[in-house]
């Protein structure tokens, strides 16, 4: 083999190594990135109860994620807000055999409590939040700040949702 070979060998070997580098870099780049996803969107209605909306925020990285901020927007971005309704104090009234009425609690479930966002959040890779607010307006929009890039070079991500009917 002479020495003009041996070099365009080197040479052709250095450029498929330099090439199998920088694609290992841009996948560990794109594999640690930050990501979320807003799914399971429902709508609650129920006879003399403001409508409770639901949702779940999903991080799909394979990082932890600390969601600083999460706001809720109508059609015309007004801010949504929780209206602190809360199902703990309601009643029936039954009348009993003898024609005395009587006030009867109403039993309540875990999720018909609101479970808005308070403060930040920190969500494990792969897992999931759901928040829940009884709202006055139907928001359309769920913006999410995080203290990590998630919608390429910004901290914050809107989702766009249509909140189905839960029954």
């Amino acid at each position: 083999m002479s020495l003009i070979e041996s070099n365009v060998l080197s040479t052709a070997i250095a450029f498929v190594a330099l090439l199998i580098s920088i694609s290992g870099s841009i996948y560990t780049v794109i594999s640690n990135r930050s990501s979320i996803d807003v799914s399971s969107t429902y709508i609650h209605y129920e006879e003399n109860r403001p409508n409770q909306i639901s949702f779940r925020v999903n991080n799909t990285g394979n990082k932890s994620l600390k969601i600083t901020n999460i706001s809720l927007y109508d059609n015309f971005d007004n801010p949504v807000l929780d209206n602190g309704y809360n199902p703990s104090g309601e009643h029936t009234t039954s009348i009993g055999p003898m024609g005395i009425e009587t006030k009867i609690p109403v039993l309540t479930r875990a999720s018909d409590f609101s479970n808005t966002f308070k403060s930040e959040i920190t969500i494990a890779p792969h897992k999931e939040i759901e928040l829940r607010y009884y709202v006055n307006k139907t928001p359309c929009k769920i913006d999410i700040t995080s203290n990590k890039r998630i919608d390429r070079l910004s901290l914050n991500k809107s989702f766009f949702v249509n909140f189905i009917d839960a029954d």
